[in-house]
C-alpha cells in the first residue's frame, strides 16, 4: 500500500501547503488546487527479493475543485495478472485559518475489494516557528468501509513532516505510523515540477524510490496572470479621479 502512495505533492511556499499521495502510506488532510496535478513511478527494493515487483505503482492525482481531490493509481503484484486499479477521493471540510486545522474527509484503494478499501478522517496543521522552521503534522484514523473485511480495525495514523527551503529546489522529510507500520523517507523537489525521492518501510521491510511531475509552475503562471488581469481591468473601469486602489481594494 505505501508503494502506491509514495510520492509527496506538497507544493507552494510557507504556509500554504497542497496535499496529494503521500512519500508514506497515509495521505494528508490537504487537498490539491483546482487544475494541479501530479503523477508518479515508483519503485521498490528487498534485500531478502530483489526481483520483487510489488513496489512498482504508477499513480495520478488532481485537484478538481476548491475542495475536492481525486486520483487513481495502477500496483504491480508478483503476477502481471494480479496487478489493481484503485481509485480514491478526498473533500477538505475545514480550511486551516489561524488556530483551526485542515480537516477532510477521503476514501481510498477503492477497487482493490473489500480488503483495502477504507476511509480515513484526517487533521493537519502547519507550523512556521523562528526556532524550528516549517513543519506539518498530521492525524486521524482509518475506517475499513466493509466491516466484514479480515481487518476490520479501527486504526489510528499520525505523522510529522519537515521542509528545508532552498532557492532553486525544496528538501522534506517525513516520518509517520499509518496504523500498522512506521514509515520514513527524504524528497528533493525542483522549481520546475519535478520530485525524486526515497523511502524505508517497515511492513514488508524494503526500500522504494519515486520519481514525479507537479504542474504546480504552470498553475502558479496561471493564477498570477488571472490576478494581474483582473486588477488591470479593476484599473481601467476606475475614474480618473478615483482615490489609488489599496491592497485590500485588489483582494490581497
Amino acid at each position: 500500500m505505501a508503494a502506491v502512495l509514495f510520492l509527496l505533492v506538497l507544493a507552494g511556499d510557507a504556509g500554504a501547503s497542497f496535499g496529494g499521495r503521500g512519500l508514506i502510506s497515509t495521505p494528508t488532510a490537504d487537498v490539491l488546487p483546482r487544475g494541479m496535478f501530479v503523477a508518479a513511478l515508483t519503485g521498490g527494493y528487498r534485500a531478502e527479493d530483489p526481483f520483487d515487483r510489488t513496489g512498482a505503482a504508477l499513480a495520478f492525482d488532481l485537484g478538481l475543485g476548491r475542495r475536492l481531490q481525486g486520483g487513481a493509481s495502477w500496483s504491480a503484484a508478483s503476477a502481471p495478472d494480479a496487478a489493481t486499479l484503485s481509485w480514491d477521493a478526498r473533500a477538505l471540510v475545514l480550511r486551516q485559518d489561524g488556530a483551526l486545522p485542515n480537516v477532510s474527509i477521503a476514501a481510498a484503494e477503492l477497487g482493490e475489494g473489500k480488503e483495502h478499501a477504507v476511509g480515513l478522517a484526517l487533521v493537519s496543521k502547519e507550523f512556521n516557528l523562528p526556532s524550528a522552521g516549517f513543519f506539518q503534522l498530521h492525524a486521524g484514523v482509518k475506517i475499513p468501509l466493509y466491516p466484514d473485511a479480515s481487518d476490520a480495525d479501527i486504526k489510528p495514523i499520525g505523522g510529522i513532516e519537515k521542509t528545508w527551503y532552498a532557492l532553486s529546489r525544496d528538501w522534506r522529510g517525513i516520518a509517520e505510523w499509518d496504523g500498522d507500520a512506521f514509515s520514513v523517507g527524504v524528497e528533493q523537489r525542483f522549481r520546475e515540477g519535478l520530485r525524486v525521492g526515497v523511502a524505508f518501510e517497515t511492513d514488508t521491510p524494503r526500500v522504494l524510490f519515486a520519481v514525479g511531475f507537479a504542474n504546480e509552475p504552470i498553475v502558479t503562471e496561471i493564477d498570477n496572470a488571472k490576478r494581474l488581469a483582473k486588477q488591470a481591468a479593476r484599473l481601467a473601469t476606475r475614474p480618473a479621479d478615483a482615490p489609488p486602489v489599496t491592497p485590500k481594494e485588489d483582494g490581497k
